[in-house]
């Protein structure tokens, strides 16, 4: 299956699996397919729950002011998620955060969200909260080298292809899918993504710009952005595979009207280890 999931374990037989809105049907439809003789019951409750995220590094001071459960780090680690009322709604919240900070999820009853959002608005006000759109989520995650879905994950490339092979138990017994995951791991890939610095101060990557090694055709932008919090142009691409060991050569996107230079980042510019969302 391909798809920007996020599971979460709510109890030993009970699972939340949030994924994009659009694809809904599409996932639906898989879930189904794959059920066969299982004793399980799936049920898409995208009109049941909304979400609301906060973010930075204030946001657990915040939840303490409005949340009845333990939010610390000791209690609440990095991707957990907790029954908890956020005010007076039924909450899930969740340690999970695309901006790579610090940062909740509350899954909230359509019902509640209006009353949820406004509490956070009014304890939030005391620690400076400002609301964020989707580019400044977009720069906060390229800038931890953050790949997203359509983008850098589509069925067209592999997790060899764009290094979440790490994450497969290739010595499991028995999953779906496991035949090609080998086939994958054991296959030479054309190409394979980077996270690219260009060298612009007046326009950035967007996506699908080529990639040149010298004159040499090299790969291609999936996506970029400006990375405020460290000054610089970002992208995250595909190169072919002989290129990936000249990191110090010369590279360049074509940007706009010309061709900028580039060079391959060996680590995400700010914060490679994610320390800050794990804090």
């Amino acid at each position: 299956m391909k798809g920007d999931l996020t599971v979460m374990r709510l109890a030993t037989d009970r699972f939340l699996i949030v994924g994009s809105g659009y694809l809904q049907e599409f996932h639906m439809l898989w879930f189904a397919q794959h059920v066969g003789g299982r004793r399980m019951r799936i049920v898409n409750r995208s009109e049941d729950l909304t979400t609301i995220a906060i973010a930075g590094p204030r946001s657990r001071e915040l939840m303490r002011a409005v949340a009845t459960g333990n939010v610390e780090r000791e209690a609440m680690g990095f991707m957990s998620v907790r029954r908890m009322d956020v005010g007076l709604a039924p909450c899930l919240v969740a340690r999970l955060s695309f901006t790579g900070e610090l940062g909740f999820e509350i899954y909230v009853p359509p019902s509640y969200a209006g009353g949820v959002y406004d509490l956070l608005m009014a304890e939030g006000a005391k620690l400076g909260i400002r609301r964020f759109g989707t580019r400044a989520l977009v720069s906060l995650g390229m800038e931890k080298s953050f790949g997203i879905w359509s983008r850098e994950f589509t069925p067209d490339y592999t997790p060899v292809m764009y290094g979440m092979d790490r994450w497969i138990a290739y010595d499991k017994a028995d999953f779906i899918g496991r035949e090609a995951a080998l086939a994958d791991r054991d296959a030479e890939h054309e190409h394979k993504l980077v996270a690219l610095e260009i060298d612009s101060i007046d326009a950035d990557a967007w996506g699908y710009e080529p990639v040149f090694h010298k004159d040499e055709y090299a790969g291609f932008v999936t996506s970029g952005t400006y990375g405020h919090t460290v000054g610089k142009s970002l992208a995250l691409g595909y190169l072919k595979t002989p290129f990936l060991e000249r990191t110090g050569e010369e590279f360049s996107v074509h940007v706009v009207d010309q061709r900028r230079p580039a060079r391959i980042l060996a680590e995400p510019p700010y914060d490679p280890n994610g320390t800050r969302m794990r804090s």
